[in-house]
């Protein structure tokens, strides 16, 4: 009994690892600095909105394969500084609606310090406006495209639910063997 119990334990910490040693740890505490800039509100002329968690997400992925020192940190930040700046006479409730509701002249300015502060890194940063998207290519990291009018997911990504459903599945179609087991071996 014990041993199918270490063995379900063992099992079950082996898919919950699975999906928490996915999330890489080598960010480092400039490059978080980064991260936690876009991930702040953004001040607009009725309200505040944030970057989606998709965004935040593609840009963490990005700085975990590029090396980013605390110059081109401290560069960055006053680039997403002067963006989040421009923004503050626009309206908006969503990332996307402040997108949309930017005056061309706004727009071109908060593309401009985009590109600038892509250009820090030695990347290019490039805006297809009907398709709504950012994209940033760099020779050592490669592309990453990023959706402006992307959704916030909420809630439990697809791989955490499976994995707990397949944790309670197995816990479960072991303890039915074991008692199953038992009963036949009282009944004998």
């Amino acid at each position: 009994m014990k041993k199918i119990m270490a063995t379900i334990a063992i099992v079950m910490l082996v898919v919950f690892s699975a999906f928490s040693a996915s999330a890489a740890t080598e960010i480092t505490a400039n490059e978080q600095k980064i991260l936690d800039a876009l991930s702040a509100s953004i001040t607009t002329s009725n309200g505040t909105v944030t970057i989606p968690d998709s965004n935040i997400n593609q840009v963490k992925q990005y700085l975990l394969k590029k090396d980013v020192d605390a110059t081109e940190v401290t560069t960055i930040l006053a680039k997403i500084n002067d963006a989040k700046a421009v923004t503050t006479t626009v309206s908006g409730t969503s990332f996307a609606q402040v997108y949309d509701n930017m005056p061309a002249a706004t727009r071109t300015k908060v593309i401009d310090i985009a590109k600038d502060a892509a250009n820090v890194v030695g990347a290019t940063l490039s805006v297809d406006a009907t398709a709504k998207t950012v994209t940033i290519t760099d020779p050592e990291a490669g592309t990453f495209t990023l959706d402006v009018a992307a959704v916030k997911k909420t809630g439990v990504s697809g791989n955490v639910a499976m994995a707990g459903i397949a944790s309670v599945l197995l816990l479960g179609a072991v303890s039915y063997v074991i008692f199953a087991s038992r009963k036949i071996a009282l009944s004998k």
